[in-house]
């Protein structure tokens, strides 16, 4: 009986999210950017949107993220401030969530090989992959998902002239756990600025010398 109900509840749930999200939609957006910022300032309502759009659920995500999506698009400029000011860790969270949900989504988030002809990369699209990245190191499974798409931040990284010790510092919690990405990692990162954390850390691996050869002579034992 309890299952039913949850059930139901369940479904009750997700059909006035997506009112809420249709009625939006159907405003005009001076209508749209007052009821948003409405639920903007009702923080009962904004919280339980986020748990919904955090859930393990899928199907919960689908449409709170929908509905969420919705709140932000119609929110105003100054609305949008407000946002980010009041909620901006909450924000942070929420991001790095969906990109480790799906990460066919942290893959296409640098598809760009050469910084030169990616002007766009900025520092701050360069962080969020650093936050995504440290949000799963003690998720050993998401991590060599993600890693799985190497570590192309790195060289973009490291040719920005202010950076922290602590983005360089994830780079070095990966690669003492995975020493198979030091030679990538060394190889994107070696023409890094001078002075740049990811740079200097990229220098403390130094390459593998070459082994020598050694000729060896089979003599064919006498009878």
């Amino acid at each position: 009986m309890n299952a039913v109900t949850n059930d139901t509840a369940c479904v009750d749930k997700l059909k006035l999210v997506r009112m809420m999200g249709s009625s939006l939609l159907d405003m005009d957006l001076e209508d749209a950017s007052i009821e948003a910022d409405k639920i903007l300032d009702t923080e009962t309502v904004f919280f339980w949107i986020v748990e919904g759009v955090m859930s393990e659920e899928n199907e919960e995500h689908d449409h709170y993220g929908s509905l969420f999506y919705c709140i932000i698009t119609r929110l105003d400029t100054s609305g949008r401030v407000t946002l980010i000011v009041r909620y901006f860790n909450i924000l942070k969270k929420i991001i790095c969530n969906i990109f480790t949900r799906d990460v066919k989504i942290y893959h296409v988030a640098f598809p760009r090989t050469d910084y030169d002809s990616a002007p766009c990369i900025t520092l701050n699209a360069c962080n969020l992959v650093v936050k995504v990245l440290r949000s799963v190191l003690d998720s050993p499974k998401l991590l060599e998902q993600l890693l799985g798409f190497d570590l192309r931040v790195a060289k973009h990284l490291s040719l920005m002239p202010r950076l922290f010790d602590s983005q360089a510092d994830v780079f070095r919690e990966i690669l003492v756990k995975y020493h198979e990405f030091k030679k990538s990692f060394r190889e994107r990162t070696e023409r890094g600025l001078d002075g740049n954390p990811v740079a200097n850390l990229s220098r403390s691996f130094p390459p593998k010398a070459p082994t020598e050869g050694k000729w060896y002579i089979l003599k064919e034992e006498e009878e």
